[in-house]
């Protein structure tokens, strides 16, 4: 049996809304393994996104990054942070510059770097930020309602798109 893109769609969201919504539920570690795939996910498809135009980011460079964000917010602890991405930044300078000796095509290492960190940055702070709204007293209720209302927006996005956009079955 072949099921088409709209079918894939719609058994993987069967398969991972009720994930979501207990982890959500759950909160603690639970909630905190879901961040942490995501964004690993997201930063691994930002890569993917970069390696296209060419940029070929470091993902355990990135991965460092987001797990510093996450352990930071998880325990409320931020006095890891400054000296992890002080750290970290200086980690990935060597990285940089290790990457441009030994690379011959390496157009232009400061978009590279910037990309990478940038990237990493924006995630890290997405993911600390709901890991923090989830361990506010009523950040259940935020988190529910907000991944509510983006896939009420999404799905009704996709289904729109079909009927007047171009996209197909």
């Amino acid at each position: 049996m072949k099921f088409s893109s709209t079918q894939w769609r719609i058994i993987s969201a069967l398969a991972l809304v009720p994930i979501v919504i207990g982890a959500v539920i759950v909160g603690e570690m639970a909630f905190s393994l879901l961040i942490i795939l995501l964004l690993f996910q997201a930063s691994r498809e930002y890569g993917q996104m970069m390696k296209r135009k060419e940029y070929d980011l470091s993902l355990p460079l990135m991965w460092a990054i987001l797990l510093l964000w996450v352990a930071s917010a998880r325990w409320l602890d931020e006095r890891w942070l400054v000296p992890g991405l002080t750290w970290l930044l200086l980690l990935s300078i060597v990285w940089i510059l290790y990457k441009h000796e030994t690379t011959s095509n390496l157009s232009n290492p400061l978009e590279l770097w910037a990309l990478t960190v940038s990237g990493s940055l924006y995630l890290g702070i997405g993911g600390a930020h709901l890991l923090q709204l989830r361990a506010h007293p009523d950040g259940l209720w935020w988190i529910l309602t907000t991944l509510f209302i983006v896939w009420t927006a999404d799905t009704a996005a996709f289904y729109f798109g079909r009927i007047w956009g171009k996209l197909p079955p």
